[in-house]
């Protein structure tokens, strides 16, 4: 049993044995095999290294630890200039880097053998300098590789966009004008100079919204105009602009602001702009003149065709109230046409009165101030001013004043009147309705005299114009006495007439004040110091005309009028020779001088005015009167015609009494 037993024993083991040595044959195999593979893989391994190597667009470079070239890549080759086969006959460090210094920067940086990337500029084999950064690993220790990128091209550029930073800094810093950028309507970059234009620092305005800078005038009109460039809209570049500096101070300055562009990312609008005030003042200063010299020459043709129509119609309206009032002497006085005649004659006394008022208005002369009648003043205006309104808008007046003395012109006081009521007349043209002209005299106490302008108490007289008009807006009426402002059309107006009106109530040391609110008229109220005067109480006219019997020669050239003149003077007593000639007239006295005893010319004359007529004359005869009779003259007036040694003047239409009084005057001196 033994035996039998160690017997299957060595059995087992052949049996195990033989299966362990196929065991074995099999994993050696396998691991031949393994090997083979590995060997394969790292050939592939090896030949896609070279590959990267030689391949990759960097330059990289492989050096033992003393620093010897082992090998170099196409990247370098071609942007160094060095081939591996030349690498091998030269020292590379020395040919890349000649400065010895800056070599010895160099193998410091390789042998640290640091990861960090730092900038060397080398030097190519045709002698040019590439800017680069390298970067060191150390692949064993006896290999290390340099990998280096070249950045030239980058590095032209940011020295290119450094240059164009500093000339746009020097450019804005020194800029003359203001530079700004402004984005999501806030300031995202000014210059100095825009700043101090504004009265700010830089730093204060960034994030400032842009719209605060404008005045208000402008805004609205502005920020639509912002809005309109970003949405791509074709708008102005260059315009003038207001501005508000920091301490409320109005600016104007000239704008240049071009298409949006972009700043850090987004949308932004880059402009400049000058200051343009002082220019803005010269031109309105020129404005002004010109206004005034165009007001002027208005005034001038005025005035002239005032005078050129006062002669005519004066000579017309002469016989028609000589005519009348002798019809009306020789009638009796119980005669039922008197009061048709008196009303003929009224009404040319009221054409009479309108020419004159037209001769003051158009008169240009120096204003000199005397104590007047204001409440005569007025009602021979509102004379004027009905003749010169339409019919839809009715005149109601109030002038009850019982003090009404003020010291003042005429002509002023005329323009002042004329202005208000033709600014009533322009609110009340559409639908018509009520001009309202009232003078009272007014006390005013402490309180009351603060409600004015700087008027201290004391005595006044109030003129009121008010019209039941449209009405004034109140920035508008805030305005309305500044010069040039005018909310009328082209041709309608110049924007002067309310601030002569304030200019001139200002001078006598009075005030105006205006109330209105849309839709409810306009009001004027004007505050002028009442003067005490005395005034001599009128002497009261003889009914009787006065009579004579000389010899009178009498000089016009318009027949009708001296028809009329021959006829009343003859009706008078007096014996007429007359010559509707000049010229003839000087011929008659030239025969006989001692044959007359007066002397009466119109002016106006063709060939030889009375005037010249007057001083032929008196070089004959100085001892002769002479009467000078005119419907309008710039050449001479009373003042002058004495200076010459003329005895009277009279003023067209000539008035039965007055020419018989003043010839009786004359003859009797």
């Amino acid at each position: 049993g033994q035996f039998e037993t160690q017997v299957a024993l060595e059995e087992l083991f052949v049996q195990n044995s033989g299966f362990t040595l196929k065991k074995q044959i099999k994993e050696r195999k396998r691991a031949e095999e393994s090997l083979i593979e590995n060997e394969e893989r790292l050939k592939q391994q090896q030949e896609l290294f070279q590959s990267i190597f030689v391949n990759i667009p960097v330059m990289l470079t492989v050096y033992d630890p003393k620093l010897n070239m082992l090998s170099v890549n196409r990247e370098f080759e071609k942007t160094i200039g060095w081939s591996n086969d030349e690498i091998q006959t030269i020292d590379l460090l020395e040919e890349c880097y000649p400065d010895p210094e800056y070599r010895k920067e160099a193998l410091d940086y390789m042998q640290a053998g640091t990861a960090e990337w730092q900038e060397f500029k080398v030097t190519t084999k045709a002698g040019g300098i590439v800017e680069s950064i390298w970067s060191n690993t150390r692949l064993s220790d006896d290999t290390q590789i340099g990998i280096g990128i070249d950045v030239t091209e980058r590095k032209q550029g940011e020295e290119a966009l450094q240059e164009s930073e500093r000339k746009y800094k020097t450019l804005t810093e020194n800029s003359l004008a203001g530079v700004f950028i402004h984005q999501d309507d806030k300031y995202v970059f000014v210059n100095d100079k825009f700043a101090e234009m504004h009265g700010y620092r830089a730093e204060e305005l960034l994030g400032k919204p842009h719209y605060e800078l404008i005045h208000h005038d402008q805004r609205a009109v502005i920020k639509e105009r912002v809005y309109r460039r970003l949405s791509g809209e074709k708008v102005p570049k260059q315009y003038e602009i207001k501005r508000l500096k920091k301490n409320g101070e109005t600016v104007w300055h000239e704008i240049m602001v071009g298409d949006p562009t972009s700043y850090e990312g987004k949308p932004a609008l880059l402009g400049h702009e000058i200051d343009i005030t002082e220019r803005k003042r010269a031109e309105e200063e020129k404005n002004k003149l010109e206004a005034q010299l165009l007001q002027a020459q208005k005034m001038e043709s005025v005035g002239t065709l005032a005078g050129g129509i006062a002669h005519d119609f004066n000579n017309i309206l002469s016989p028609i109230m000589i005519h009348t009032e002798m019809v009306m002497t020789n009638l009796p006085s119980d005669s039922p046409y008197q009061n048709n005649l008196k009303q003929i004659f009224q009404a040319s006394e009221r054409a009479r009165d309108l020419v004159k008022q037209i001769l003051t208005f158009g008169r240009m002369r120096q204003h000199e101030r005397a104590p007047i009648k204001l409440g005569f003043v007025v009602k021979e205006n509102i004379k004027l001013i009905r003749a010169s309104l339409p019919a839809t808008i009715e005149i109601i007046q109030n002038i009850v004043a019982e003090s009404d003395m003020v010291l003042s012109d005429p002509t002023q006081i005329n323009q002042v009147l004329m202005n208000l009521c033709t600014n009533a007349a322009h609110a009340m043209q559409e639908k018509g309705g009520e001009l309202n002209i009232s003078l009272i005299d007014e006390h005013l106490d402490s309180d009351a005299a603060s409600r004015f302008h700087e008027l201290p108490p004391g005595s006044y007289l109030r003129l009121t114009v008010s019209d039941t008009g449209h009405g004034i807006e109140p920035e508008v009426r805030n305005r309305i006495f500044e010069p040039y402002y005018t909310t009328k059309e082209v041709g309608e107006g110049t924007g002067m007439g309310l601030a002569v009106v304030h200019g001139i109530v200002k001078s006598y040391g009075g005030d105006i004040t205006v109330e209105s609110a849309p839709g409810e008229g306009t009001t004027f109220h004007v505050m002028l110091p009442i003067v005490e005067v005395k005034v001599s109480p009128a002497i009261e006219q003889k009914t009787e005309l006065p009579r004579g019997s000389e010899q009178v020669l009498l000089v016009d050239d318009e027949k009708v009028a001296v028809d009329a003149i021959q006829s009343m003077l003859t009706n008078l007593g007096y014996k007429l020779t007359a010559r509707t000639s000049s010229i003839e007239a000087l011929e008659a006295f030239q025969n006989s001088p001692q044959a007359f005893d007066l002397v009466i010319t119109d002016m106006t004359m063709p060939n030889m005015t009375g005037r010249e007529l007057a001083k032929e004359i008196m070089s004959i005869r100085k001892d002769i009167p002479i009467i000078l009779c005119t419907g309008f003259s710039d050449q001479v007036d009373e003042h002058k015609a004495k200076a010459m040694g003329i005895s009277a003047f009279v003023m067209k239409p000539i008035v039965m009494r007055e020419i018989a009084n003043t010839i009786r005057e004359v003859l009797d001196d």
